[in-house]
């Protein structure tokens, strides 16, 4: 979807930028276009330019992915234009409670809803299948970078924010490494929460 908006994009005469996993995917004039690299990072986002954007359109194929980069871009972007892909018709209403203001789906569009999510509790549900919660950094992953964690290809869970205490909840850096007595904020299905806390310990539920 990406590539084929980038295409329409092109023919209209509109600049763009697109982010993208793999350079493999690309033909040898899309390089001008491209930007290399993992979308969730915010030094790429930057590297695309996101920063002086006035539309962003969120395509991949991950809908807690999805769901991840519409927060990050509503909560920092406040007064960009925010286009998401919704690829199970279920998780359309939580794009648009994340802060999209059109989500690209089988399902009718309504109104923009923006969801607070970084208030104090254990578990926010965001919609059918797609929950935010608390965890406290495990012991196996203080002093690992999220970039080198595994967290996502072993739970199936991002980490959309990092809180330290009674200070508001930020935006991680994924290339800094966890510190002890912080708190990861995850999005996954009940799945994913499962597979966080089968593998690191039950008694991380605690806030």
């Amino acid at each position: 979807m990406g590539r084929a908006t980038s295409r329409y994009l092109t023919a209209a005469g509109i600049d763009h930028r697109v982010i993208e996993r793999s350079a493999d995917r690309l033909a040898p004039d899309d390089w001008s276009r491209y930007v290399i690299g993992d979308a969730t990072d915010p030094e790429v986002l930057r590297a695309a330019g996101i920063e002086r954007a006035t539309s962003i359109a969120v395509t991949t194929h991950d809908d807690h992915v999805n769901v991840y980069l519409t927060l990050y871009c509503r909560s920092t972007y406040p007064g960009v234009q925010i286009l998401s892909r919704a690829t199970a018709e279920q998780n359309a209403p939580t794009l648009r409670r994340a802060g999209a203001d059109s989500v690209l789906s089988y399902v009718p569009m309504e109104a923009t809803a923006i969801f607070g999510i970084l208030h104090r509790g254990n578990l926010v549900l965001l919609d059918e299948g797609l929950e935010v919660f608390a965890a406290p950094v495990p012991a196996a992953l203080v002093g690992k970078p999220i970039a080198d964690s595994m967290l996502r290809e072993d739970t199936g869970c991002n980490v959309f924010a990092i809180r330290r205490g009674t200070a508001g909840a930020a935006y991680p850096d994924i290339n800094v490494p966890l510190e002890a007595g912080t708190e990861l904020i995850l999005i996954g299905d009940r799945a994913d929460e499962r597979r966080y806390f089968d593998k690191y310990g039950p008694a991380q539920r605690g806030m």
